[in-house]
């Protein structure tokens, strides 16, 4: 956040704003600037704090993704596991930062005038389980700024002791997204079969049965969540290794859809890199819409 300036700083810093070229600009194309400038790609997140004492102080670093965004060579997406994720060491966070900050702490109207677009413009990459409750968001970031998230992706892999699952915290994570990201437009979620696997076997009502957990938990979950968002979601996708997907198709037949129409995930060179199909929904009219759904990802 910015601080207060004081009177004579505030008087110098409005004299510079009102004769500078920039800001003489109509705002439509200071618009413009503003979403060249911030990026378009996609920021890791981590917290950092401890539960235990409220003294200690507690935030959130950042590190930039150095991997290509696009399905098939994007390893932080379709394979969340420590070995495939460089990019999210501590190392990397002091090479691989947002390099606006000077902009925003230039003076109050440059942030005021673009500190949304920072937000809005940018695909945030989380790992839930890194932070003590997902609620904390809201009170680590600045106020209303997550309000203008459009892009967020959940990363579930089982990478350290901190990634052990827990189905019910896993549910209410999904469920605080559309209070939290009420502007969100794209949601991807990647999920380990190791993390699945042994949040079913975490289950306190441990069952051999995993297709009537992954039903009820994985499906009815974000089921309710593309619910909740009644449309407003244009773009929604549940990653899954190939052992999960099998199991997820086959449920669909189960419920007298029909085996699923998959479509094959080819990169820019043709060559063959997963499958997807269509999860379709009803909505709240409970009238089955196509057009309201996500796609089922297979990790490649």
């Amino acid at each position: 956040m910015v601080s207060p300036l004081a009177s004579s700083e505030a008087r110098g810093a409005e004299r510079a704003i009102r004769y500078s070229r920039f800001f003489r600009l109509p705002i439509e194309l200071r618009e413009m600037i503003y979403i060249h400038l911030f990026e378009r790609g996609r920021v890791h997140v981590w917290y950092f704090g401890s539960e235990q004492s409220k003294a200690y102080r507690q935030g959130w670093w950042h590190t930039i993704c150095h991997r290509p965004t696009y399905y098939g060579n994007d390893r932080c997406r379709t394979h969340p596991t420590a070995a495939d994720r460089s990019c999210l060491t501590p190392e990397q966070s002091q090479t691989a930062r947002l390099r606006v900050f000077g902009w925003l702490l230039c003076c109050r109207r440059a942030y005021s005038e673009s500190i949304q677009f920072l937000y809005s413009s940018n695909t945030f990459s989380v790992e839930p389980n890194y932070f003590p409750s997902f609620s904390d968001m809201e009170r680590l970031f600045p106020p209303n700024c997550l309000s203008s998230v459009k892009s967020l992706e959940l990363l579930y892999p089982v990478a350290t002791y901190r990634d052990i699952p827990i189905l019910d915290r896993f549910t209410s994570t999904i469920a605080l997204i559309p209070s939290i990201f009420p502007h969100l437009r794209t949601f991807h979620i990647a999920i380990s079969s190791w993390w699945m696997l042994c949040a079913l076997e975490h289950w306190e009502h441990f069952t051999a049965n995993h297709t009537a957990l992954v039903r009820s938990e994985l499906l009815g979950t974000l089921d309710g969540l593309v619910r909740r968002f009644d449309g407003r979601l244009k773009e929604c996708e549940v990653t899954v290794d190939p052992n999960y997907y099998e199991i997820v198709k086959l449920l669909e037949d189960e419920n007298g859809s029909g085996r699923p129409v998959e479509i094959p995930v080819m990169n820019w060179t043709k060559e063959l890199l997963g499958r997807k199909y269509w999860r379709p929904i009803e909505g709240k009219s409970d009238v089955r819409n196509t057009r309201l759904g996500y796609w089922i990802i297979m990790a490649c």
